[in-house]
């Protein structure tokens, strides 16, 4: 049963007002495993991906985890499944930390964080996937590969397993992008899954 599929779209479509973005798109995702979606812009990538976080409903096809048909009404919703997504325009709040970015929404933590623990972890994953971001830096004072560390930190911080990357490198520096390249190698060896966008190869 290894060789299942973690994540199963099937016979996705949806439409905009005078637009067919998706029409009838099925697609297999295994554990520790890397997809690349390509195409040029305005193809449908990212809409099928915002399908998949949440963002738009399908107008018809299903979504399967490990074989269990699963209804997608919201990013939060996504990510108790264990679906992430870092959008090519960053949903950080510049004049908050890095530790504070990173709790932001998340069901659980209370209007107070425990700041030191919360830092704490982030340092550790940080350590741990070769992200490294200081938690108690306010974002407006990051680059922009700093910026992107604090969204994919906010989702190992969930615990996501399948993680969508629209046009990662886009604005990344070639150091930046090694450094992104390293983090999801080590990612897809643990066994999280990752779907890369881009409009080339």
């Amino acid at each position: 049963m290894a060789d299942l599929p973690i994540l199963e779209m099937r016979n996705i479509t949806k439409a905009f007002p005078g637009v067919i973005a998706n029409e009838n798109i099925s697609l297999d995702l295994k554990k520790g495993e890397v997809h690349a979606l390509l195409g040029e812009n305005g193809a449908g990538k990212t809409t099928l991906m915002n399908i998949l976080f949440g963002i738009y409903k399908a107008d018809e096809g299903e979504i399967f985890m490990e074989g269990k048909q699963i209804s997608i009404s919201s990013p939060h919703n996504a990510l108790k499944y264990g679906i992430g997504m870092v959008q090519q325009h960053f949903t950080v709040v510049p004049s908050f930390t890095v530790a504070e970015n990173i709790v932001l929404g998340l069901k659980g933590m209370g209007f107070f964080i425990k700041t030191k623990t919360v830092e704490s972890s982030i340092e550790k994953l940080g350590r741990s996937y070769d992200l490294p971001v200081n938690p108690r830096a306010r974002v407006w004072t990051l680059s922009v590969g700093e910026k992107q560390r604090i969204e994919i930190l906010k989702l190992l911080y969930t615990g996501a397993k399948v993680i969508i990357l629209d046009e990662p490198t886009a604005v990344l520096t070639p150091q930046e992008t090694e450094i992104l390249f390293k983090a999801m190698r080590k990612l897809v060896s643990e066994g999280s899954s990752v779907i890369f966008i881009s409009h080339k190869l």
